[in-house]
């Protein structure tokens, strides 16, 4: 099984760096956006490939837990979102000289009703999945959701720092 998973992963990042070519002829923002958009789907992979591993799931309990996890993280982003969505207003209201306590108090409780639907959404899924997985896998599935993204954050800080800048832009006049 993991055999496949790996077999997926490499055909996968082929196909992204397939792509490559594409990112070099389009524009900063363009370019920018796609190479984002390839990262992101890089590390939805690999958490893939990671939380099965962690899990230790049967082909079985992956045909039947994946499409959960999948309409999960959906959620959980959406709701995130619109947190931040949320979090930037306040942040723009503090920001004004006048603003009103209603508004802030308004602004502050939809992040907070915000952050109980993800608290919500979580416990739900953790009770949903109990039928597929041990009480075993559900704890190492909360251990990994908790560590996954710090991991990732912590790799991506590495490599920013390991690799050297991106060459200039050569449709950008250099500064003397």
């Amino acid at each position: 099984m993991r055999a496949r998973y790996l077999l997926i992963l490499i055909f996968l990042l082929g196909l992204f760096f397939a792509l490559g070519s594409a990112v070099l002829y389009s524009q900063p923002e363009e370019r920018f956006q796609l190479r984002r958009k390839r990262a992101e789907e890089r590390i939805r992979t690999v958490k893939i490939w990671k939380l099965t591993e962690a899990l230790e799931l049967t082909e079985e309990q992956a045909e039947k837990f994946f499409p959960k996890y999948h309409k999960f993280e959906s959620r959980i982003r959406d709701l995130n979102q619109a947190r931040e969505k949320e979090l930037r207003k306040l942040k723009e209201l503090t920001e004004e000289e006048k603003v009103s306590d209603k508004d802030l108090e308004k602004v502050i409780d939809e992040c907070e009703k915000l952050g109980m639907k993800i608290f919500e959404e979580k416990k739900a899924f953790r009770k949903d999945v109990k039928g597929v997985l041990s009480s075993w896998q559900v704890a190492r599935l909360v251990l990994f959701e908790n560590r996954f993204p710090r991991r990732v954050r912590e790799i991506i800080r590495e490599l920013e720092h390991r690799s050297p800048p991106p060459p200039p832009d050569p449709r950008r006049p250099m500064d003397y």
